[in-house]
C-alpha cells in the first residue's frame, strides 16, 4: 500500500492519495485544495483514482472535492451527517465560498467498509468535531481527520459537535484500536496509538464536562 500525503491549503491540511501496490488503484482522503498539485501527483504516478472520501464536511478538507469529481470522474463519499455540506452548508466553510454545489455519491455510515482493489478501510463514526466526522481504519492504520491529532485532539468551537462527544469517540472508538496502529491525522504529522494513549495530554483532561 502506497500513502502518498500532500499538505494543502492556507489551513495545511493532509491530503492522501492511498492507493494498491498491485494494480495501482487508490482513492483520495480529504482532497481540501491544491486540486492541481494532488492531480499532478495522481497523473505521474499513473494511479487510477476510484473514490474521492471525506473525513467531515469543513472547507479545508472538501474544498477541491468538486473538481477532482469532474475532472477524475471519482465519486464522492461522505458521512450522511456531513452530506450538508456538499449543498452549501455555510456551518461548514466559515465565510470562505464552495461551489458548486453537489450531491454525494455515497453517504457513509458506521461501519460501512471502502473497498478499492485489495484495500479494505472501515469507517468509524467519531462526532465530535462535527456530527459526521469520520476515521478510516485498515491495513494497521488509521486516517483520522480532525478527531485526533499528535498529542491534541481535534476543536470542538468550530464545529457541529460538542467536546464531550469528542473525547469519548476517541477514548471509546480509538483508544481500542491495536497500539502500533499508525495515526495519519488531517494536519501535522503522524503519531500512534501508543503514543497517543501516554503522550496525548488532552485525553484525559477535565475540561470537556
Amino acid at each position: 500500500m502506497i500513502i502518498h500525503k500532500i499538505v494543502v491549503g492556507p489551513w495545511r491540511a493532509n491530503c492522501y492519495i492511498v492507493v494498491s501496490e498491485k494494480s495501482s488503484e487508490g482513492f483520495i482522503i480529504d482532497p481540501g485544495d491544491n486540486p492541481q498539485a494532488i492531480l499532478e501527483a495522481v497523473k505521474t504516478n499513473s494511479w487510477k483514482i476510484k473514490l474521492l472520501v471525506a473525513t467531515h464536511g469543513h472547507i479545508d478538507h472538501i474544498g477541491a472535492i468538486g473538481h477532482l469529481n469532474v475532472v477524475l470522474n471519482a465519486p464522492v463519499a461522505i458521512h450522511s451527517q456531513d452530506a450538508s455540506a456538499l449543498q452549501g452548508d455555510t456551518r461548514f466553510f466559515w465565510g470562505e465560498p464552495f461551489g458548486p454545489p453537489m450531491k454525494a455519491d455515497r453517504l457513509l455510515a458506521e461501519g460501512d467498509i471502502i473497498k478499492v482493489a485489495e484495500l479494505r478501510f472501515q469507517v468509524i463514526n467519531t462526532p465530535g468535531h462535527t456530527q459526521g466526522g469520520i476515521c478510516l481504519y485498515g491495513h494497521g492504520v488509521l486516517f483520522t481527520g480532525d478527531s485526533l491529532f499528535r498529542s491534541n485532539v481535534g476543536s470542538s468551537n468550530i464545529g457541529t459537535g460538542t467536546r464531550r462527544q469528542m473525547i469519548k469517540s476517541i477514548l471509546e472508538k480509538l483508544m481500542n484500536l491495536p497500539e502500533e496502529t499508525i495515526i495519519y491525522p488531517g494536519h501535522g504529522s503522524a503519531t500512534t496509538i501508543k503514543e497517543e494513549k501516554v503522550n496525548n495530554p488532552r485525553l484525559y483532561a477535565n475540561d470537556y464536562y
